[in-house]
């Protein structure tokens, strides 16, 4: 029996397309980057200072995460690394996570748009189907259960809360006629000190205090 080995410490030459050969999604996602015009992407970057990868490789290596369901800075770094399909898109670099999260950040708004259109454009290839579109929900903590709601204790409750907000509602409603009454009290009581001269001692001693 004749063994196929291979000796890991020899040099060796490939060509990154044919390891992508068979992957239909990578090569979509590199031809519509590529068709895309990048100028207002291109335009927020400076020429002055260090380098920058190239906004393109890393809207490539986005869009393949996304449709690869992973949304994770750190997943992305190690991806890049070590799965030869991202690989693909940056070739001999190797962007960190911060890169990937910051250009996320900074660019988010542009994103969601040029996303979009990556979507319909495999659709029209026959690449994926939104005929059914499936939302994923998230379960909340809550008196929901019909069993629950019909107890009589809950009930209850439910109607002292309500006797609770329609007196608060009584309250904030008399507080304007309270005010009035209050005020009137006031003004009367002043009237009274100023018709036996008691205001005048007062002032005198403790200055003006109207």
């Amino acid at each position: 029996m004749i063994y196929r080995r291979e000796d890991v410490h020899q040099l060796g030459f490939s060509c990154p397309h044919a390891e992508v050969s068979e992957e239909p999604l990578v090569l979509t996602i590199d031809r519509f980057v590529e068709q895309l015009d990048l100028r207002v992407l291109h335009g927020r970057y400076s020429e002055c200072g260090r380098g920058y990868y190239d906004p393109g490789v890393m809207l490539k290596v986005w869009f393949f995460a996304y449709c690869d369901r992973s949304w994770h800075c750190r997943e992305e770094a190690e991806r890049v690394r070590y799965d030869v399909r991202y690989r693909y898109f940056v070739g001999s670099q190797r962007p960190g996570f911060r890169t990937l999260n910051r250009f996320r950040h900074d660019h988010l708004g542009l994103l969601a748009g040029c996303f979009a259109a990556l979507v319909r454009h495999c659709e029209e290839l026959g690449l994926i189907d939104s005929s059914v579109v499936a939302l994923d929900g998230t379960k909340l903590r809550a008196n929901a259960s019909g069993r629950k709601c019909a107890k009589d204790s809950l009930r209850q409750e439910i109607g002292c809360r309500l006797a609770q907000w329609r007196s608060y509602r009584q309250a904030v409603a008399a507080f304007p006629a309270a005010i009035g009454l209050i005020t009137a009290c006031i003004n009367r009581y002043l009237i009274n000190f100023r018709t036996k001269g008691v205001i005048r001692n007062k002032i005198a001693f403790a200055g003006s205090w109207i």
